[in-house]
């Protein structure tokens, strides 16, 4: 161990080892120091280290990449197995409330919020810890590799969701905070610029086929849907739904459900009554606009564009019930999914229901989709859209999938908890083609 280690076990500070171990690297664009734990000392240590002595450890740990135009990103830190009134408990939340205030950071992920136990938030939950270290009051300290990987899921969700640039910008859970806005700004329009593409595809769709794109059942291609049986798949999914949620308690309150990706309304008006107020948004304009034409006897709906990789014109826990249904494999960018799970989350009302379908894997062969590519070529070379679909019988929709532990990471960031999964579509073990396809239930 290096002279000058009281305790000879933790080696260097961060800030003598910083140089050789991080600055000095050819090629780095970000750092993520995961400190401070050990640093709050306490117990056997002595008592532990006041709150604003460990912030400003940090802060000279920030400073420093920053320098070297570096991105550095705080994680908070995880939880201890030490109750509320423990004095380093204490000094651990104030160091972390600083954490998330984003005070100097490019980007935060809430570790912390990302392993703690729902039911013991001063613990780590059970299938996350590494049992092996234990405190004294049975918690445990440090995660298991399984615990590693959902933390490496925070931030990976951290680091590629941007968030909107600008004063007032909600962040408490993690994404770009307001200490760089010129790099947020950046990192946010690239998010925008790409889905400037999405949305021109998802508003030709609306206007040829807008049935089909939403719901491709066999045989009801080039506007063959009949329509009251295109509306009684949205009664049935609204009543799946509902069922899922009442056999968890959920929601608690039916004041207004939520959903993501809406496009003509049906699971929308399906909804409605069960609430005195539902709004659906999504992409393409020709689908919002179809959809108030077929709703207009559901006066408690409301449809609405939304453009931006985000929910920011909604409030946080603004809704009952947030759904989104064979929607987010259709986002082209991961980035853009992760922060629309956390949005969605955001905007969930504690003791409200998030229900949100994503395929978790795609077979490689999958993964090619040349009528999608072939689509996007001709297009290119000015072959108009309707003879790309009608003639060639190519289109434009993309499908993605997100691993199960990135989707829980981004909803626990978002301020909510995963609470069941079931195969398929809300367990009817549906397949999208051969990939896993999972629905998550998730509260806050």
């Amino acid at each position: 161990m290096p002279p000058g280690d009281p305790y000879r076990c933790c080696g260097l500070p961060t800030p003598q080892r910083l140089g050789r171990d991080v600055l000095s690297l050819p090629g780095a664009r970000t750092v993520v120091p995961m400190a401070g734990t050990s640093d709050i000392g306490g117990g056997a240590l002595g008592p532990p280290v006041p709150a604003d002595q460990v912030i400003a450890a940090y802060r000279a740990v920030i400073g420093r990449p920053h320098s070297h135009d570096l991105r550095v990103v705080g994680l908070a830190l995880i939880p201890m197995g030490l109750e509320p009134s423990n004095p380093r408990e204490q000094v651990r939340q104030q160091v972390n409330a600083w954490i998330r205030s984003g005070q100097g950071w490019d980007a935060v992920a809430d570790t912390d919020r990302a392993l703690r136990d729902p039911a013991v938030p001063w613990r780590i939950l059970h299938a996350w810890a590494d049992k092996a270290y234990v405190a004294p009051t049975g918690g445990v300290y440090h995660p298991n590799a399984a615990g590693h990987a959902v933390m490496a899921a925070a931030i990976r969700t951290a680091v590629l969701t941007p968030r909107a640039p600008g004063p007032g910008a909600r962040d408490e859970a993690a994404g770009l905070l307001d200490a760089h806005p010129d790099r947020q700004a950046g990192a946010y329009s690239r998010l925008v610029g790409g889905m400037a593409g999405h949305r021109r595809d998802w508003e030709a769709l609306g206007e040829i086929d807008p049935l089909y794109a939403i719901l491709s059942a066999p045989d009801a291609k080039h506007g063959a849907w009949n329509l009251p049986a295109f509306l009684a798949t949205g009664d049935a999914d609204a009543a799946r739904i509902m069922t899922a949620c009442g056999a968890l308690g959920l929601p608690g309150s039916r004041g207004s459900s939520f959903e993501l990706g809406c496009g003509v309304g049906r699971i929308t008006r399906a909804l409605s009554p069960s609430f005195r107020r539902s709004v659906g948004v999504d992409i393409s304009a020709p689908m919002i606009e179809r959809a108030r034409e077929m709703n207009a006897d559901r006066p408690n709906c409301a449809w609405m564009v939304n453009d931006a990789p985000d929910l920011a014109t909604f409030d946080d826990g603004a809704f009952d019930l947030v759904v989104s249904f064979i929607v987010l494999q259709h986002v082209p960018d991961r980035a853009v999914i992760s922060s629309y799970l956390r949005e969605m989350a955001r905007v969930l009302a504690p003791g409200g229901a998030l229900v949100v379908q994503m395929p978790a894997s795609m077979p490689l062969r999958q993964r090619i989709q040349w009528r999608r590519r072939a689509y996007h070529g001709l297009r290119a070379a000015r072959v108009p859209e309707r003879t790309l679909y009608d003639r060639l019988g190519l289109d434009p929709i993309r499908m993605n999938w997100m691993a199960r532990r990135d989707v829980e990471a981004a909803v626990r960031l978002g301020g909510a908890d995963v609470i069941a999964v079931q195969d398929g579509w809300l367990g009817d073990g549906s397949r999208v083609g051969r990939e896993e396809n999972l629905t998550y239930i998730a509260t806050r």
